[in-house]
């Protein structure tokens, strides 16, 4: 039996399972958004970058709000 140990976490290996076991584990890196976290710190965003991008962004939800409500 072998202990594995996440961010405070342990994850045991019974029978030889390590397929479940990895399994469980990239289920709750997915779910505890590890990976998007990665992603975004990978490399610096200026905040007036940051601050466009995120109006762009809103500003593409509210043009996909109003077509799919017939109004644009």
């Amino acid at each position: 039996m072998k202990v594995y140990v996440k961010r405070g976490e342990t994850k045991e290996e019974k029978e030889n399972n390590v397929e479940e076991a990895l399994r469980t584990f990239k289920r709750k890196v997915n779910r505890d958004g590890v990976l998007l976290e990665c992603k975004k710190r990978e490399y610096y965003v200026k905040p007036g970058i940051k601050k466009r991008l995120k109006h762009e962004a809103a500003m593409k939800e509210k043009r996909k709000m109003l077509k799919k409500r017939g109004l644009l």
